[in-house]
Formats: C-alpha cells, sequence, structure tokens
C-alpha cells in the first residue's frame, strides 16, 4: 500500500471521509487495480451518504480482486444499509427496483450473498462473521445469528459487534439475563462503545429498569451524538421512569418484543373487522371480548412459551 492508501486510512479512521476519499482516488491513480483501495473508497462515499456510488464502487473492487474478502465485506454493509436520503414511505419502490434488478431475492439476501462469501474467503475474521450474524438476524434466523455470534466471539472474545448481535439474539430468546452478561464483559473491555451502550439500554427497559437504561442511552449519546435510536430510546426510558404511565409503557414494550412493533395496529384492525359481532346480541358481544382478550394476551403468553420450549429443545440437542 501507497503513502496516499495510508494517509487515507489514518483519516478514515477519524472520520474525515470526504478527505480519506480524495487520497483513495489519488491512490488509485497510481494502483488502478487494487481491490483493497477500491473498497476503502466505497467505504468512504457510503459515510458520505453516496449510496449509489460506494455500490458501483465495491462492485468494481470486487472485480478487480473476486477473492478478495474484504471488497466482499464492504458489498455486503452498503447493501444492508439504507441511503440516508431515502424515506421510510419510499422503501417499496426502492424494494420494488432492487426486486426487478435482483431476480432471486430482497436487498437483504443479495447482502447475504455477498457475507457468505467474505466468510468463506476467510473464516476466522470477526467483522465479516458478524455481520452475517447481523444479517441473520435480520432475516428473522435467530438460531444461526446465535451460533455465528459465538462463532465469532470464540475467536476474539472482546469483539463488541459479535457481543451485541449475540445479546439481541438472546434477547429474542428471552434469555435477558444472559444478553445482560454479554454486554457486561463486552463493555468492561471498551467502556466507549457507544452502539453496546445503547444495547444495554434496550436490555434495561425490557427488564423494566428504566434508570438503568436512561445511563446507557445518555452514554450512547455522549459517545455518538448522532445516533437517533439512543434518542428514541431514551424517550422509552424516561416514560418507563414517570409512575403514572410506568405500567402502559412496561406493556407496551412486552407487546413490541414477542409481536414485534405494528402489535396494536395489527388488533385494532382485527377488532374493527370484527365489530359486527357487537350487533349480534349477547353471545356476539361476549365473543368480541374473547378475541379481544385472546389477542392482547393469550397469543403474547403461548409465543414466549414456543420460544423458550425451542431455545431448551435446542440446548439439549
Amino acid at each position: 500500500m501507497g503513502a496516499a492508501y495510508q494517509r487515507g486510512f489514518l483519516l478514515y479512521e477519524h472520520r474525515r471521509y470526504e478527505m480519506a476519499a480524495a487520497e483513495f482516488r489519488r491512490e488509485l491513480q497510481s494502483s488502478p487495480d487494487d481491490g483493497r483501495t477500491m473498497a476503502m473508497l466505497a467505504l468512504s462515499l457510503l459515510n458520505q451518504s453516496q449510496h449509489a456510488a460506494a455500490e458501483a464502487q465495491a462492485r468494481q473492487a470486487i472485480a478487480a480482486a473476486p477473492t478478495l474478502g474484504f471488497a466482499h465485506y464492504v458489498l455486503a454493509s452498503i447493501l444492508v444499509r439504507l441511503p440516508s436520503d431515502l424515506q421510510r414511505r419510499q422503501w417499496w419502490r426502492f424494494e420494488l427496483r432492487r426486486r426487478r434488478q435482483y431476480r432471486y431475492g430482497t436487498l437483504l439476501t443479495y447482502a447475504r450473498v455477498h457475507s457468505v462469501e467474505s466468510v468463506r474467503l476467510e473464516p476466522m475474521n470477526c467483522d465479516f462473521i458478524a455481520l452475517l450474524a447481523a444479517i441473520e438476524l435480520d432475516l428473522g434466523k435467530t438460531d444461526a445469528a446465535l451460533a455465528l455470534a459465538e462463532r465469532s466471539l470464540s475467536h476474539n472474545p472482546s469483539h463488541a459487534r459479535s457481543a451485541n448481535v449475540r445479546s439481541i439474539a438472546l434477547r429474542k430468546q428471552m434469555r435477558d439475563e444472559e444478553a445482560r452478561q454479554t454486554l457486561d464483559r463486552a463493555l468492561a473491555s471498551n467502556p466507549e462503545n457507544p452502539h453496546t451502550h445503547f444495547h444495554q439500554g434496550w436490555t434495561e427497559l425490557y427488564a423494566g429498569n428504566g434508570e438503568a437504561a436512561l445511563n446507557h442511552f445518555n452514554e450512547s449519546l455522549r459517545l455518538d451524538p448522532s445516533n437517533q435510536r439512543a434518542v428514541v430510546g431514551r424517550g422509552h426510558a424516561l416514560q418507563l421512569m414517570n409512575p403514572a404511565r410506568r405500567p402502559w409503557k412496561r406493556m407496551q414494550l412486552w407487546m413490541d418484543r414477542v409481536m414485534g412493533p405494528a402489535w396494536l395496529v395489527r388488533i385494532i384492525m382485527v377488532l374493527v373487522i370484527s365489530r359486527g359481532l357487537l350487533q349480534s346480541g349477547t353471545v356476539g358481544i361476549v365473543i368480541y371480548v374473547a378475541l379481544a382478550m385472546v389477542l392482547l394476551f393469550l397469543i403474547p403468553v403461548v409465543h414466549v412459551v414456543a420460544t423458550k420450549r425451542r431455545v431448551r429443545r435446542s440446548r439439549r440437542t
């Protein structure tokens, strides 16, 4: 690697992405086929919210060095992140366009292809394994994500992203104490990681510890003031600390956890559709109330019990 690459790498480490991109371009003038430099340029562009340019640059890196795991890792990292100027209401248009471009799957599935390739090429790289674990988690494959995160931690017990992914997977399996212990160990080795504080904040939220959650979200924001998700978490923690709102907030967090964030919308839709039962006399009213109770309480409880049983079976095997 030349001097321009070294300067660009140092600038990238200090989050001077525009200047880093300029140095990587200077390096490519003397080494136009260097796949690693192309991949670093792609990351610099991504952090400037130039999503399309970053993706194109990462593809050039793979074309120049198809056996370079880092190039596949960079492209996978780009594909799992939406461009910052893409509004959530435009997501369906973005996804439809990508489905036309990649006929065999969604954007996340396509990212997984390159992430798997990066791990195949460099099976001991914890960063690559942790990204694949995070993708598996987003695809709903909790057991696979947990196995990958633990594989990464076996190589490097202090790897922060692997610890974060492991904690999320454990929370999804209702193993909250293990999730907390995982993040405690990660913070003991790296107390200045904003993402670990963020995830520990959510662990404390689900446990009903509003004050502890608030402390972790505040620390995450101190270390990374641009973390808007920590701002949202801080709002939840403040509501949890309010005695008047605490019961509702605890129920909301629990339902979000077991049924997904849109649980209330789904319940309201079902109840609105079945509102004709209210006009069917006493029997209809009883059925309507029973349906509401099932949606609000029985289904979440069954989900929790089934999850814990599945976890126990997987441990035995």
